[in-house]
């Protein structure tokens, strides 16, 4: 919770996405309530979770980009070499 006495500094503050509530407790004093700003991520299910996308991602491109596309090559290649055989 913070105190605030400055108008300015009061329309910061309520501006903000971590606003949880305001409360006027004098003519020039409002308690603003917010939550935290930092996200800490330091448990080991959270490492776990990140190389889970990565290695999602990675498995993604290669068999739907890189595989694919040296699959067409290699029948290119091999109609070519049939063809040039005959």
């Amino acid at each position: 919770m913070k105190l605030v006495t400055d108008e300015k500094k009061l329309n910061e503050l309520t501006s903000k996405p971590t606003l949880v509530s305001s409360k006027i407790l004098d003519q020039n004093l409002v308690g603003v309530n917010m939550k935290k700003e930092r996200l800490k991520l330091d448990k080991a299910y959270v490492g776990m979770c990140i190389l889970d996308l990565s290695k999602t991602l990675m498995y993604d491109f290669h068999y739907n980009y890189i595989r694919k596309n040296t699959l067409i090559a290699s029948y290119f290649l091999l109609i070519l070499i049939h063809f040039f055989t005959i």
